[in-house]
C-alpha cells in the first residue's frame, strides 16, 4: 500500500474499500438483483440496470453468473429462503397459549414476514409469471417449509397442553396466508394489522 509518512493514501484506502471477495461480490449482486427484479421482473430488467444498482460494470455480472436468468433464479431462491427463515423466527417467538390466539398470531407472523422480507413477495410473483415451473417449485418448497414450522410449533404446544389441535390442514392454512400477503403487497398495504378479529 502506498504510504506517506505512515498514512495510507485516500486513493489506496478507497480501492481497498471497493475490493470485495468473489463471494462478497456475488452476495452483493444477488441483494441488488432482488430489489431490481422485484420492480420489473426478469425480462424487463436489464443487465445495465443491475450493474448500475450494484455500482459495477456489466462484465462483472458475467464473472459471477453465466446469464441474467441465473442471477434471477438465485435471487428468487435466496428471497424465498429468507422469507421462510423470517416466518420461522416470528412463529417461534409467539408466546400465547390459546388455540385461536395462537393461530391468529401465526397467521399474522406469516403474513408480516412475507411483507417485510427484502424484495417481499413481488419477486416470487415474477418468478411464477416468467419462469412458471421454476417459480412453482421454489414456492412449493417455501410453503412446505413454513407448514413444517407450523406443524412443529403446534406439536410442541400440544405436548405442553396448550389445547392447539393437531390437524392435517396446516398446509391449507399456510397456503391461505401467502396469497393474502401477495395481495396486501400488490395493494400497497405494508402491514398485517388488518388481520384483527
Amino acid at each position: 500500500m502506498a504510504q506517506i509518512r505512515g498514512h495510507v493514501s485516500r486513493r489506496t484506502a478507497s480501492r481497498a474499500k471497493d475490493c470485495l471477495t468473489a463471494q462478497e461480490r456475488r452476495d452483493q449482486l444477488v441483494r441488488m438483483a432482488v430489489a431490481e427484479f422485484a420492480k420489473r421482473g426478469l425480462h424487463a430488467t436489464t443487465t445495465d440496470s443491475l450493474a448500475k444498482s450494484a455500482g459495477i460494470s456489466q462484465p462483472v455480472i458475467y464473472l459471477h453468473f453465466p446469464h441474467k436468468e441465473a442471477l434471477f433464479r438465485e435471487a428468487v431462491q435466496r428471497n424465498s429462503a429468507a422469507r421462510a427463515e423470517a416466518v420461522e423466527r416470528r412463529i417461534a417467538s409467539i408466546s400465547v397459549r390459546g388455540t385461536v390466539d395462537w393461530i391468529e398470531h401465526a397467521v399474522t407472523a406469516t403474513v408480516t414476514a412475507c411483507l417485510s422480507t427484502h424484495g417481499g413477495p413481488r419477486l416470487m410473483n415474477w418468478a411464477l409469471l416468467e419462469l412458471p415451473d421454476f417459480g412453482a417449485d421454489v414456492h412449493r418448497h417455501e410453503v412446505c417449509s413454513v407448514a413444517a414450522v407450523w406443524e412443529r410449533e403446534i406439536s410442541l404446544r400440544t405436548q405442553q397442553g396448550s389445547g392447539l389441535p393437531r390437524t392435517p390442514d396446516i398446509g391449507c392454512a399456510v397456503q391461505v396466508c401467502y396469497p393474502y400477503a401477495f395481495w396486501l403487497d400488490r395493494s400497497g398495504i405494508r402491514t398485517s394489522r388488518r388481520l384483527g378479529r
